[in-house]
């Protein structure tokens, strides 16, 4: 991970410097180095987070709070891939027992999933995210209007490595599960 994470910042960091100097094009390129360059640390993030066992604190979190914060992590983006990008939360949603930059991973691996369905898909799609409460318990999802999942892909969606994506790795959704099972959930 320390030798791919140097070179990525190296790299992160010249397209950053170039950004002052460059004309709107090169701008336009130093901005796609540097949104390729956040993707594959996330990859090494996943890799290493999938690797070590998830270590649990859990605290009451503001569940609309986060939803809105991943809203916002994610709206240039979405503006990008003109997606449609929302999020329907119940005012009664409340708080749930997690660890908030985990569960935060796992909404925004959703939405990372959620989005690259998106990309072979028609422009004008759409993203919701949802939280309801229902007894104790909180209900997230993440609906996008992408083209689903044969039975086949359904039934080894959370194996690990398993992946319908050409440049996946596979280890997003059963890292997602495993903290979620942590949670309780």
């Amino acid at each position: 991970a320390h030798g791919i994470r140097n070179p990525l910042a190296s790299i992160r960091s010249s397209a950053e410097l170039s950004l002052e100097t460059a004309d709107a094009t090169g701008r336009e390129a130093a901005n796609d180095i540097i949104a390729e360059v956040d993707r594959l640390e996330g990859w090494v993030r996943e890799l290493l987070s999938y690797a070590r066992p998830v270590e649990y604190s859990g605290r009451p979190v503001d569940v609309a709070a986060l939803m809105r914060e991943q809203l916002a992590g994610f709206q240039r983006e979405a503006e990008r891939r003109h997606i449609a990008f929302s999020a329907d939360v119940a005012a009664d949603v409340g708080s749930a027992l997690a660890d908030p930059p985990l569960l935060g991973q796992v909404i925004g691996s959703l939405i990372a999933n959620a989005f690259e369905a998106m990309q072979q898909h028609q422009q004008g799609s759409r993203v919701v995210l949802g939280a309801v409460r229902k007894d104790k318990r909180v209900f997230i999802c993440v609906e996008d209007d992408g083209p689903g999942m044969t039975p086949e892909q359904l039934a080894r969606v959370f194996k690990p490595f398993y992946t319908t994506k050409p440049k996946g790795l596979g280890v997003g959704l059963p890292l997602a599960k495993r903290i979620v099972e942590r949670f309780g959930g």
